[in-house]
């Protein structure tokens, strides 16, 4: 959606928002299976540091990279309280999106996009939380 000069995203469907939780939480664990998250993690440690100076340039510190990325991957749960990111909105919105960019480029490789991951991700959600109610004649009811 566009304002102007301004673009923003709106999330009003209740499944998206219950992954962008769970993402929060868990990190991108919950989207991939665990061959692929252990993949994606492997690349990460090999390459974190190469990453971190691509972002941003000197308008992040180094701390503020490497929290926003493993936020990213591990989830507020995983990192502990000495995290300096709880969620989404505490990342600044640049930051945020070099820092899928990032795992796009270079630690998502083989595997499903972000994207697409988060939507099956959704999609999952869905359906496990869908109650599924028996159909009832009519004239049962009479």
């Amino acid at each position: 959606m566009s304002d102007g000069d301004n673009y923003y995203l709106k999330i009003n469907d209740y499944y998206r928002i219950q992954a962008m939780r769970e993402w929060e939480q868990s990190g991108i664990s919950f989207m991939y299976n665990e061959n692929a998250y252990s993949t994606i993690k492997d690349r990460f440690t090999d390459n974190v540091d190469d990453v971190i100076n691509q972002i941003g340039g000197d308008e992040y510190s180094v701390e503020d990279k490497k929290s926003a990325l493993n936020f990213f991957l591990y989830g507020n749960t995983n990192l502990g309280n000495n995290a300096k990111y709880k969620s989404f909105t505490d990342i600044p919105v640049d930051l945020s999106l070099q820092c899928i960019n990032a795992f796009e480029d270079t630690f998502i490789v083989d595997e499903d996009s972000l994207s697409k991951a988060f939507s099956n991700a959704s999609e999952n959600i869905r359906e496990e939380m869908e109650v599924k109610i028996p159909y009832v004649q009519d004239d049962l009811i009479n």
